[in-house]
């Protein structure tokens, strides 16, 4: 990659972390960028054109061609990033990923996690960061770089709650309920993490999603935070705001990807109508 490349990449870097994007968010971001911008001609006169066509010599797992909601996340990446460099003086013109068609998504659905797989999951996880790591994401709805991230300053069991800054620095009070309280690790230091160990994001995602398959389970770490929210849904009678708020997110429609309606509380709502 080009000095130039380099510099401007590292300058988008500092914007996307002064905006307060997550460090694996912005990791990300600036990792697709280097792989683009590091091999055309002239990033500055970059057409929709090649745009398409190098993601069209991209695969995916295996070989094969790339998801559709990969490659919907690269061209979003590059619509901000081309976005920011004329707002900079460094592009003139339109932006060219505009011109770009946009894959159709399919509807994201919820994945909570069936409750044997749960009950395996928590009966065969010994003691350790690993747990610790599986308590905060299941009851507490915790992201894996808020688990990451958790200091002991930031769990006050006086007031029963965990301070967190999640995404788009929002700050949120999680409740520390009495399955998390059993499960947190004797206090540290003040500044120590929670997990007793210094973690990566990424460490926490491949830690957690490694248990779950050593147990037979298939799903990811983030599905413990698909079954919290599920479950905040259901015992909140089905206020999806309650669950906004116990789930970080800034918008309501990204809660609903995320909960699943119970088929009892389905059954009851249509019986009292039908």
């Amino acid at each position: 990659m080009g000095d130039v490349v380099g510099r401007v990449v590292g300058l988008y870097r500092l914007h996307l972390r002064r905006r307060g994007l997550a460090r694996g968010s912005v990791d990300k971001f600036t990792c697709q960028l280097t792989a683009i911008l590091g091999d055309v001609e002239r990033w500055q006169d970059l057409t929709g054109d090649e745009v398409d066509r190098w993601l069209d010599r991209r695969t995916g797992r295996g070989g094969l061609p790339m998801a559709a909601r990969t490659r919907y996340a690269w061209l979003s990446c590059l619509t901000s990033f081309y976005d920011w460099a004329a707002d900079e003086g460094l592009v003139t013109g339109a932006n060219p990923i505009r011109r770009c068609a946009r894959p159709k998504l399919p509807p994201l659905r919820p994945r909570p996690l069936a409750a044997a797989d749960l009950a395996v999951l928590l009966l065969t996880t010994g003691p350790g960061p690993t747990r610790v790591a599986i308590a905060l994401m299941r009851y507490g709805g915790l992201r894996a770089c808020e688990v990451a991230g958790l200091r002991w300053v930031d769990v006050d069991e006086g007031a029963g709650v965990l301070h967190l800054v999640g995404k788009g620095a929002r700050y949120r009070a999680v409740p520390i309920g009495p399955n998390l309280a059993a499960e947190l690790p004797p206090r540290g230091p003040r500044l120590g993490p929670v997990l007793g160990e210094r973690w990566s994001p990424a460490r926490v995602s491949r830690r957690v999603g490694a248990q779950l398959r050593a147990v037979g389970v298939d799903a990811t770490g983030h599905q413990l935070r698909h079954t919290a929210g599920t479950d905040c849904y259901e015992h909140a009678g089905g206020d999806l705001v309650v669950a906004q708020e116990y789930l970080g997110h800034a918008s309501i429609a990204t809660t609903r990807i995320y909960v699943r309606a119970s088929s009892s509380r389905l059954r009851t709502a249509v019986e009292a109508f039908g």
